[in-house]
């Protein structure tokens, strides 16, 4: 895969540490700590999960005394494919470690989707980081940068049959938001709303400045495409031909 094809959420790479041990208890329960790409609590929702093997362990955790691995175990979801990855997209990936030391979600992905019985993932050890990442749907498409002092486009999108998606970061907080569409005649302008709509909507991370525009229509990937030029604020951010 190519390593623009997986991103990590508004605000950068989240880090959790997670603590294991046994309870004394017997061997009951699956003992696995799951997670998946979804808000808690969405309806159909799946799940990678990690089950724990100790060493020495007699009957599943009861028994074991030392930390041995971390197994991925998941179904009906994974790859690259909205209609089946069921988490968004969210898959793991492997880990990057930065000149400064910094561990960073990678390009490979470790988990393509599988239907039917679960299937085994990646062997976590001892302090071993685990990655991952969300991968947008769709193909990246070139861009021209936009005139804006404001905001900057990072990336360009197509998805669907004419959908367009962009992103980027920002200096300032969106006020208003609108693309033109450029054909020979006439040329139209389209208001963009602040929240989600199949007509087209922008969103702002308010920490970070990192803003997306989504669901652009009349726009097609394949043929001659139609030009598309995005404003932010009044100003041009980018436009997609």
């Amino acid at each position: 895969t190519n390593s623009a094809n997986f991103t990590v959420p508004a605000g950068g790479t989240t880090v959790l540490w997670v603590g294991l041990g046994s309870t004394g208890q017997t061997a009951t329960g699956s003992h696995n700590i799951g997670f998946g790409g979804l808000p808690s609590g969405s309806r159909g929702q799946v799940w990678y999960d990690l089950g724990l093997t100790l060493n020495d362990a007699i009957t599943a955790i009861n028994g074991g005394n030392t930390f041995n691995n971390l197994t991925v175990t998941y179904q009906n979801t994974g790859g690259l494919d909205a209609n089946t990855n069921g988490q968004n997209l969210f898959n793991l990936t492997n880990c990057v470690t930065t000149s400064n030391g910094t561990i960073l979600p990678g390009s490979s992905n470790l988990t393509p989707f599988n239907s039917g019985a679960w299937t085994s993932g990646p062997v976590y050890g001892a302090n071993q980081p685990l990655c991952a990442a969300w991968a947008p749907e769709g193909l990246y498409v070139p861009f021209t940068p936009g005139t804006s002092t404001q905001f900057v486009t990072q990336a360009a999108q197509a998805y669907g049959e004419s959908f367009l998606a962009m992103a980027g970061s920002g200096s300032a907080t969106i006020t208003s938001a609108y693309y033109v569409t450029n054909l020979p005649f006439p040329t139209t302008t389209t208001l963009l709303i602040n929240t989600p709509t199949a007509g087209g909507w922008v969103g702002q991370d308010p920490q970070t400045g990192q803003w997306f525009a989504v669901n652009i229509q009349e726009w097609v990937s394949t043929g001659a495409p139609i030009p598309i030029s995005l404003y932010i604020n009044g100003q041009l951010v980018g436009t997609v031909s």
